[in-house]
């Protein structure tokens, strides 16, 4: 019965830590809020003491989000609303768009006998068909360090996770993911473990993107165009070791 008791208290405990810690955070996120708001009224030219009734708030928001826009816009690593290709998958092909919005548009096609692709000439791919991208997420970038958002929705599961990386040249490197708290955060869910990656989304020029509204008249991007087939070695040398094996 001791031994019972003991453990229940040890789960109270544990219950009690982990709402203190979810309390400070948040405490300690509106207070960062309401200076940057304070600021943003004083850089107006509006008396601080309007922070309390919100009615700038709308411009505030607006602000940062333009704030946002213009840091994207001026790094000069990442290529926003240009389209990024992911071909590591074997059956797939992945395309991602990061717009000067903050915002993670993605597609997915299959590599062969789909309606999208044309079979690799010369090193070269065609998309048949004009392909829409839609919304996944959230991205953030600070110099060269990537980090996205995205809410991952199967039909055995359901949850939000985010992936870590970098920019190099015309290539972003996925290197980890983790579950996270909530949809478009970045903060690691308690006790999640981290999975390491090694997803290469590289920039390809020739794929055109266009801003659109899908049919449920949600922002979208179309693409088209060709890109580069991006070799696969091991696959390559599973194929050379069965040609070898037939002669």
């Amino acid at each position: 019965m001791k031994q019972i008791s003991k453990i229940v208290a040890l789960m109270l405990l544990f219950v009690l830590v982990i709402s203190c810690s979810l309390s400070k955070e948040r405490k300690s996120k509106s207070k960062e809020n309401h200076r940057a708001y304070v600021n943003y009224l004083i850089s107006r030219n509006i008396d601080s003491i309007k922070a309390n009734d919100l009615d700038n708030y709308d411009e505030f928001f607006a602000f940062k989000e333009e704030q946002k826009r213009q840091s994207l816009l001026q790094n000069t690593y990442l290529k926003t609303n240009k389209v990024y290709v992911y071909q590591g998958n074997r059956n797939v092909i992945t395309f991602c768009i990061y717009s000067n919005e903050g915002y993670l548009y993605m597609a997915e096609a299959y590599k062969t006998g789909g309606m999208f692709l044309t079979e690799p000439k010369d090193g070269i791919r065609q998309l048949k068909q004009k392909t829409e991208l839609n919304f996944l997420g959230f991205f953030e970038l600070e110099d060269t360090i990537f980090k996205s958002s995205r809410h991952v929705k199967t039909p055995f599961y359901e949850m939000n996770q985010s992936d870590f990386g970098y920019i190099k040249n015309d290539t972003i490197t996925l290197t980890a993911y983790y579950n996270v708290k909530k949809s478009g955060g970045y903060k690691k869910k308690w006790l999640a473990k981290t999975h390491k990656t090694n997803y290469k989304f590289i920039y390809q020029p020739d794929l055109r993107a266009i801003k659109s509204k899908n049919s449920s008249g949600f922002d979208a991007f179309l693409i088209e165009g060709s890109f580069n087939v991006e070799r696969n070695l091991e696959e390559e040398k599973m194929l050379q070791l069965l040609e070898n094996v037939k002669y």
